[in-house]
């Protein structure tokens, strides 16, 4: 690889990082809430009572919520990058299992699953983004 080449994939690395982890965010953060929308139809389709339901919602958050403190020391022992991608990875395939839930027993199980990942995610991006930029096009704190 040239001088030229190298300099330039130097200079848009930060940028492709930050792309990545905010797509990434924001996925995870817009799950949880667009099950609202599905959320009348899915206790229909799986005859749930209004507590089940409320956990098909509750679960990721509450979950989520947790998982992001934990995440934090975790990621700082095995990486950032490599729970990030994981997270992603969890995240992703969860999201595609969902559709495939017999039950809301499993879509429960399922939506804590992908919370987990969701949480790897949130948790890095900012890490991620900040190691990636010089420090001198950080705003200071």
């Amino acid at each position: 690889m040239t001088q030229r080449k190298r300099l330039q994939n130097d200079l848009m690395y930060p940028w492709y990082v930050l792309s990545v982890t905010s797509l990434g965010a924001f996925l995870v953060l817009i799950n949880i809430g667009t099950l609202n929308v599905a959320l009348p139809e899915l206790s229909r389709q799986f005859h749930t009572d209004a507590a089940t339901s409320g956990w098909i919602l509750l679960s990721y958050m509450l979950v989520n919520t947790i998982l992001i403190l934990v995440f934090g020391q975790v990621s700082d022992i095995f990486g950032r990058r490599r729970m990030y991608l994981i997270g992603l990875g969890v995240f992703t395939i969860t999201s595609f299992l969902l559709g495939y839930s017999p039950n809301a027993e499993i879509l429960i199980l399922l939506r804590i699953v992908q919370a987990a990942g969701g949480a790897l995610v949130v948790t890095n991006t900012t890490p991620l983004i900040t190691d990636a930029f010089p420090k001198t096009q950080l705003a200071p704190v």
